[in-house]
């Protein structure tokens, strides 16, 4: 079972799509990202891609986040992502996206920026496509902004133009790299 694990909506259970097709990240991987990220998440306007269940972009809102958009392509994840932010009364500061993250992002750019994106990719994604979506969600962040990824343990450090990294560790089976945009 998941819980939201800070902010005004601590311990609210949050559903996940049953099936292999999802992979929530455990708390003990959201506690060590949001730790790290700090009072970040205030104010800010997020970006969850392969969102799930919406744990990261829901987190982010809890903690005082101004507003989230949410991007899955997968319909059972979809609906458990859209009852958990009924869950929480998210109303007007979270927007749904039922698509790919790549159909999202070669949408004309609507100007809109965010100050912290995150990334769950499937595990079976290769690194140099998980880089080329970060050169294209580079040029959707602030200056300043965090791009927070999660990848197997082993895998390659993805780099990505404009992009510097800022941290990587390692739980488990997972590890967590944090880019800074330059």
């Amino acid at each position: 079972m998941m819980r939201v694990i800070g902010g005004r909506y601590r311990g609210l259970r949050l559903s996940a799509p049953r099936g292999r097709g999802t992979r929530p990240p455990t708390g003990r991987v959201r506690e060590s990202i949001f730790s790290a990220l700090g009072e970040r998440a205030k104010e800010a306007d997020v970006l969850d891609l392969y969102a799930g269940s919406g744990s990261f972009g829901i987190e982010a809102l809890s903690r005082g986040g101004r507003s989230a958009v949410f991007v899955e392509r997968r319909r059972q994840a979809v609906a458990a992502l859209r009852s958990n932010l009924d869950a929480v009364g998210a109303g007007d500061s979270a927007e749904v996206f039922s698509s790919s993250v790549e159909s999202y992002l070669a949408v004309p750019d609507d100007g809109r920026r965010f100050n912290i994106v995150f990334a769950d990719p499937p595990w079976d994604i290769s690194s140099e496509d998980v880089a080329g979506m970060l050169e294209k969600v580079s040029g959707l962040m602030t200056r300043g902004a965090v791009a927070v990824v999660t990848r197997r343990a082993n895998d390659d450090v993805p780099a990505a133009p404009g992009l510097a990294i800022e941290d990587r560790r390692r739980h488990g089976d997972t590890q967590i790299i944090r880019y800074l945009k330059e």
